[in-house]
């Protein structure tokens, strides 16, 4: 006797362009539906290769029943739950039934993850947001929602709170088909060790397993999930430069926390544990043979522990805009950086009430020609909106508008140069009634 079919309710709210998945399945013994909406752009998916595979584990069938309608079926194959696996194979294109697809692939799954899988090639279906199997049309956002388990105090301007207001911004551009969310993987203690030492690493485990409150090398609060969530966070920036890297994507966006670029080797400080993009540069030159890295800071602080970690390298230019005198105290002009890297590092302090005027200038009149000279192989942005007008840490006047203007300019230097390669990590950003505005502007010109 057959089981009759699971029901799960894909419902597309038009006002936010999100996806309110209703999950109404007990077993995997039987055949899923799953019924949604057509787009009008589902007709231009393309093929599919095994890059985006952890979507497809475990399904078999996928078909389309009328014109307005896609009726995705999945069956549990036989032996779903087996060691082995073989390949996913390609989206294969039926001319007389336009979208339908076969999928084959057995994995070992969880009935939770089978419906998260199931789920997203539905969501793939009924936006005709396209997952990249060679080069993403737009750019990927990497995202770990481990890093919320990094809960300061309460009061606390570094919230989890940050990351809904950025995923908010990210959600309206999915549905475009320019933006896709990608899963990355934790850093692993070899990748923390090419920035940090191992007595630091040492040090934040103790820290944040006797139950401190701070780390005891300076101002960043901690709790039990700190460790996970910065461990987190770096392997999020790692993950998004192997993807770059790799031709998956020409760019990325990591919506990572605690942000990085007041971590040194030795010392976590200014809400930061690791140095996040200092961690997925060295990472790129290690592993994927980069010789010249770009970093590029608009927060409105100084990124005193990227300067640091680079200040003799030679290999990585800091190009920092930030506000002076503010914490930390430094990124003067005259901190140019020494030996190899003498004129590498390059600071542009502004007072109180900056905006548009002077830091596009420097933008345009500084960072370009440097770029020029340097001719980096990939570029890499340390994302702090905290330099917008109203955030509570900052005294800057930028809007969303001039945001999208650096960004548009950081994109044409990785392209003269870096082959389109660059990597977005966010860094401050502490109004949350304006974040995701910010970082909208930011992400829509990311995936121009």
């Amino acid at each position: 006797m057959s089981m009759p079919p699971i029901e799960v309710d894909m419902r597309i709210h038009q006002s936010m362009n999100t996806l309110d998945h209703r999950f109404e399945a007990s077993a995997f013994d039987r055949e899923i539906v799953l019924e949604t909406p057509r787009h009008p752009d589902s007709t231009h998916l393309l093929e599919q290769q095994d890059s985006q595979a952890s979507w497809l584990h475990g399904l078999e069938h996928v078909s389309v029943a009328t014109p307005k309608s896609a009726v995705v079926r999945f069956h549990p194959r036989a032996g779903w739950a087996a060691e082995s696996c073989v390949p996913v194979k390609p989206w294969l294109l039926r001319p007389q039934s336009r979208i339908s697809r076969i999928l084959t692939a057995m994995y070992r799954l969880d009935r939770r993850r089978f419906l998260e899988q199931a789920s997203g090639v539905v969501a793939g279906l009924a936006t005709g947001l396209t997952a990249a199997s060679g080069q993403s049309a737009g750019g990927l956002v990497f995202y770990d929602p481990a890093i919320l388990r990094h809960e300061p105090s309460a009061d606390h301007p570094e919230s989890p709170k940050r990351i809904d207001s950025v995923l908010r911004a990210v959600r309206l551009l999915e549905p475009r088909g320019r933006l896709a969310i990608a899963s990355p993987q934790p850093a692993s203690d070899d990748h923390i060790l090419l920035v940090h030492s191992s007595e630091y690493l040492k040090k934040v485990r103790t820290d944040i397993a006797a139950g401190r409150r701070t780390l005891s090398t300076g101002d960043t609060e901690i709790s039990p999930g700190s460790m996970g969530a910065a461990l987190a966070a770096a392997g999020t920036v790692v993950s998004a430069v192997d993807a770059v890297m790799s031709g998956k994507t020409r760019r990325a966006f990591c919506a990572v926390r605690p942000p990085g670029h007041h971590a040194s080797a030795n010392r976590g400080m200014g809400f930061c544990v690791f140095n996040n993009v200092a961690i997925a540069a060295r990472h790129a030159q290690r592993k994927h043979g980069v010789e010249r890295v770009l970093i590029v800071d608009w927060d409105v602080h100084h990124g005193n522990g990227t300067q640091d970690v680079f200040w003799s390298d030679g290999s990585v230019m800091f190009f920092d805009t930030h506000q002076h005198p503010w914490y930390p105290g430094t990124g003067a002009p005259t901190e140019i950086g020494e030996g190899k890297a003498r004129g590498l590092i390059v600071n542009n302090p502004f007072p109180a009430g900056s905006g548009r005027a002077q830091i596009l200038k420097v933008f345009r009149e500084s960072l370009v020609p440097a770029a020029e000279r340097f001719k980096p192989d990939l570029v890499m942005i340390s994302a702090g909106f905290d330099s917008a007008l109203g955030d509570p840490l900052g005294q800057f006047t930028l809007i969303d508008a001039d945001f999208a203007d650096f960004t548009d300019l950081v994109v044409a230097i990785a392209q003269q140069f870096a082959g389109g390669r660059l990597v977005s990590v966010l860094e401050g950003g502490y109004n949350i009634a304006t974040l995701p505005t910010l970082t909208f502007k930011h992400l829509e010109r990311l995936a121009a």
